[in-house]
């Protein structure tokens, strides 16, 4: 019985709610949600994933293995080379620290050009190939952080070569949020920087109503307000998982602990997540039953409804 507790407690810590523990799964399942991938697609995507990281731990030395694994799994550096970036891809990550977001997600904030989100895939492309060159070089770890701040530096003062007078003012303060802890993500030691986080919750209101460009005022204030509602939720029950998470890391490890005492942990466990689970569906409820089918489209683009 107490083989089978414990592997129940092991079943909810790998379930899809705490996938954003490992890295390549939180990535998996990120895009998941937001192309609607299929689940013969996650399998492909995932494959994609690990191979991907497999071929940079390739290139490093044993020393660099183990500071990119640490780096990996404490949810920040090495991202980039993971996957993201291209068309629509994830947004420039660098030893020193989360310079900017996506490619899609500039567009959306910059109103970018077709030529301007071509331009920048390619500048992205090419910093992707000259950090695969420098590791390729075998360097010293104490070079590594003074190269990837070269590089991050360097990527934002090309990406803003590339905007117009009247974008560049939002862009440094787009960067500036995303290197304060304005990216998504859990927060993680950094190498002279705080490392990313999840964007506040006014910051991604300010990014809906942009988007939605409402012109009535009392019809924003009361989509902002549930909106609100669900994004706080969401939030919550992010929290919580991380929190069960760390208390079912605690279990496992009692050798000594009994079946009833499982049973009364994992039952108070399911109680309080089905609660907030339950805070977020109706949050959800609220809000879509004061919008148009138009403007769901863009709660479903930005996480908040699905």
């Amino acid at each position: 019985m107490r083989v089978t507790a414990v592997a129940a407690i092991l079943a909810i810590a790998s379930s899809a709610a705490f996938a954003q523990e490992d890295p390549i799964e939180r990535q998996v399942e990120r895009l998941k949600d937001q192309l609607k991938l299929t689940e013969e697609q996650v399998g492909k995507v995932r494959e994609v994933l690990k191979k991907n990281n497999e071929d940079i731990r390739g290139l490093l030395t044993d020393e660099q293995k183990k500071t990119y694994d640490e780096n990996l799994a404490r949810g920040g550096r090495g991202n980039r080379e993971r996957g993201g970036g291209g068309q629509g891809g994830g947004g420039f990550r660098g030893f020193g620290g989360q310079a900017m977001p996506s490619t899609d997600e500039l567009k959306q904030q910059l109103n970018l050009t077709d030529d301007q989100v071509t331009k920048i895939d390619a500048l992205r492309d090419e910093i992707r190939q000259e950090m695969r060159d420098f590791f390729q070089s075998g360097p010293q770890r104490d070079e590594i952080q003074k190269k990837m701040e070269e590089i991050r530096d360097a990527a934002i003062r090309r990406t803003r070569e590339l905007l117009t007078d009247e974008q560049k003012p939002k862009f440094d303060e787009i960067v500036k949020t995303f290197q304060q802890g304005g990216g998504d993500g859990p927060r993680g030691p950094g190498m002279g920087q705080r490392g990313p986080q999840r964007p506040s919750v006014d910051e991604r209101l300010r990014r809906l109503m942009e988007a939605l460009k409402i012109e009535k005022a009392d019809e924003a204030a009361a989509i902002r307000d549930a909106a609100k509602r669900v994004i706080e939720a969401q939030y919550a029950l992010e929290d919580y998982d991380r929190e069960v998470r760390t208390k079912v890391d605690e279990l496992s490890k009692k050798a000594e602990i009994t079946d009833d005492e499982v049973k009364t942990n994992l039952e108070e466990l399911r109680t309080v997540r089905k609660d907030k689970d339950k805070a977020v569906k109706d949050a959800q409820k609220g809000l879509a039953e004061i919008i148009t089918y138009k403007q769901e489209l863009e709660f479903i683009k930005q996480g908040i409804l699905r």
